[in-house]
């Protein structure tokens, strides 16, 4: 059973057998063998057609499971307090020790310490692998197997052993929660009053389950806001959950979370899937890296089928509504710019292309590195970037999404920019082109990670997106004062976050056609209420003011720091034709609410541009 709930635990339960088989056959009990073998693949049946899943999907599930565990080490690695492992692999020693000390043949011996070193094997990649709570998998092994092992043979002083256990399972586990005599009581305590209460639920209230769930759902549809869309829909990166309280038909692609398509051959599978006969008819689009990805890394096969075969009709909360087109192409326009060698830590210069660049690299571990990676996980990468208007930035890469392929130049931070790059014109994010890269490995530079690596740039050619169809999604500019009673300036409550993805300051613009404005505003009076509207504002010498209504966003993260998380969008956004605006100007932040306009007094930011008006 235990496969079918995670397919990793497949290799553990396929030792098992094997380990098991083996030494029955050395004890010449060869009916006893053949039950071992048979029953798991009986029982795996029967559980799964119990399941309503038929033998021929448990066969498919088996088949694109280990892609996805073959990539995941390096992929969802993070490190974690290095004592954690220093005390499992002591535990691990201590047991092995009493094992062989036991009263029992040279056989069973070796059959118990085999079990218990693969049952902490996969148990220590499964919690330090991601070093976070992922942690509290190994502490809870080891609380597992004392026990165990206890009742299968008899140690001698087996108090030391399951004492060292104890004591390093819960410093592990308190690393990572807050443990006391209480709390432990309330855990232990739940899980059969939650049986008792849910058994009982079942038996009184048969529709609890279903009625709970349906409320949930509405829930979250409220939240995401995603309308009735026509054919069938597909959303980036991973909030599927918000897709399917829509009600809307869902097309997943093969690996369905963006940040799971870690080999090539994953990325291949989601890159088909927009390229077939099937593909879905919208895209929902958010730029939504884990853990310091480069952004477009995640699905970064994909993102030239997108700009090929589909266009952005509409953003709001932040996601990309986009429409299939069509024509659908079944491969991309690339030119290669360059492919050389380098090595690591070597600063490579990026062609100054203005079209957007399509990178490949091929760096691979050591024969050291990869026995690092079976054994534990290998050191991260990470790229340092150079940017044209001169800004240092850095990401975490991953060698499997760089050998798929994916955009290098312009950078794409958030989703502002991935709409601005799927115009195909790479001048749209002139100060995010990237003038160098390099890439270091955090250590074990020679040893685990091979000193020299291939690169591949590439320009891409894409004409099948002019520029009109950003029309609807760029805010427009008026030198009109809107409907409202201009009132004195005052300070207001809320900060501009970033403009063009740079913290606000005196800023020089260079070669861009867009300005893209973020932060968040509430009404200085009451901090749990928004303006009605908030306006971007622009003052300059030879022009009257020019206002720009800007899109209000949730910014969860904002409504928990003002203690009102049920109130409105607080957040917000702009997308701004800068080739209308002046050379030099003073960008503001006016909110309009009850029929008067005031001006922020604290937002002055002065900007040129390099523009040709």
């Amino acid at each position: 059973m235990i496969p079918l709930v995670k397919g990793s635990f497949f290799i553990l339960c396929f030792a098992i057998i094997i380990i098991t088989v083996i030494y029955i056959i050395i004890l010449k009990k060869y009916s006893l063998a053949i039950l071992s073998v048979c029953m798991p693949i009986l029982s795996m049946c029967i559980l799964s057609g119990i399941a309503g899943q038929s033998l021929s999907n448990l066969a498919l599930y088996f088949k694109h499971i280990f892609p996805i565990i073959s990539g995941y080490t390096e992929a969802m690695s993070l490190e974690g307090v290095l004592n954690e492992i220093y005390l499992f692999m002591a535990s691990y020693f201590i047991i092995s020790l009493f094992i062989f000390r036991a009263s029992l043949d040279l056989y069973s011996k070796i059959f118990i310490f085999l079990c218990v070193s693969v049952f902490l094997y996969i148990s220590f990649k499964a919690g330090f692998v991601r070093h976070d709570g992922h942690a509290d998998i190994s502490a809870i092994a080891l609380l597992i197997i004392i026990p165990i092992i206890s009742l299968e043979i008899k140690i001698k002083k087996a108090f030391i052993p399951f004492t060292f256990c104890l004591f390093a399972s819960f410093t592990i586990l308190s690393d990572h929660r807050h443990l006391s005599v209480g709390e432990m009581w309330y855990s232990i305590k739940n899980v059969y009053v939650n049986a008792y209460l849910g058994l009982d639920q079942r038996i009184k209230h048969p529709d609890f389950l279903v009625n709970k769930y349906n409320k949930a759902i509405d829930v979250l549809a409220e939240k995401s806001k995603i309308p009735a869309l026509s054919g069938t829909t597909d959303i980036y990166s991973y909030d599927q959950a918000e897709l399917l309280a829509s009600h809307n038909t869902w097309n997943p692609r093969p690996v369905f979370q963006s940040y799971s398509a870690y080999t090539p051959l994953l990325a291949q599978m989601n890159e088909s899937h927009l390229r077939g006969d099937h593909a879905p008819d919208n895209l929902l689009f958010k730029i939504q890296p884990i853990d310091n990805r480069l952004p477009s890394l995640e699905d970064g096969l994909s993102w030239a089928a997108i700009f090929d075969n589909y266009h952005p009709v509409e953003m709001k909360q932040e996601t990309i509504y986009l429409q299939k087109n069509a024509l659908i192409k079944s491969s991309s326009q690339f030119h290669v710019l360059k492919e050389q060698k380098f090595r690591t830590d070597e600063i490579i210069l990026i062609n100054g292309s203005e079209l957007p660049v399509f990178a490949k690299i091929d760096l691979k571990l050591t024969l050291l590195g990869q026995i690092a990676q079976l054994l534990y996980k290998p050191p991260q990468l990470t790229m340092n970037l150079e940017l044209r208007n001169g800004q240092h930035i850095s990401y975490r890469v991953l060698s499997n999404m760089m050998r798929s392929g994916f955009f290098i130049s312009p950078l794409v931070k958030d989703t502002h920019d991935f709409l601005l790059l799927s115009s195909g014109n790479g001048a749209f994010l002139g100060d995010n082109m990237v003038k160098s890269i390099s890439i270091t490995p955090a250590y074990g530079h020679r040893l685990l990670w091979n000193r020299e690596f291939s690169l591949v740039l590439e320009s891409y050619h894409n004409s099948s997106l002019p520029d009109p169809k950003f029309a609807p999604l760029i805010n427009k500019i008026s030198a009109v004062q809107p409907h409202y009673s201009l009132t004195s300036p005052d300070a207001c409550h809320g900060v501009i976050d970033t403009i063009n993805g740079l913290p606000p300051a005196a800023i020089k613009i260079n070669d861009l056609k867009f300005l893209s404005v973020k932060g968040w505003l509430t009404l200085s009076n009451d901090h749990s209420q928004v303006p009605e509207k908030l306006f971007i504002t622009f003052k300059s010498v030879h022009q009257p003011t020019q206002y720009v209504e800007a899109t209000h966003t949730s910014r969860d993260d904002v409504k928990i720091y003002l203690k009102h998380p049920q109130m409105a969008d607080v957040g917000y956004e702009a997308l701004i034709d800068s080739s209308k605006l002046a050379k030099s100007f003073i960008l503001g932040i006016a909110e309009g609410d009850h029929g008067h306009l005031r001006q922020c007094s604290q937002f002055q930011v002065p900007i040129t541009t390099d523009l040709a008006h």
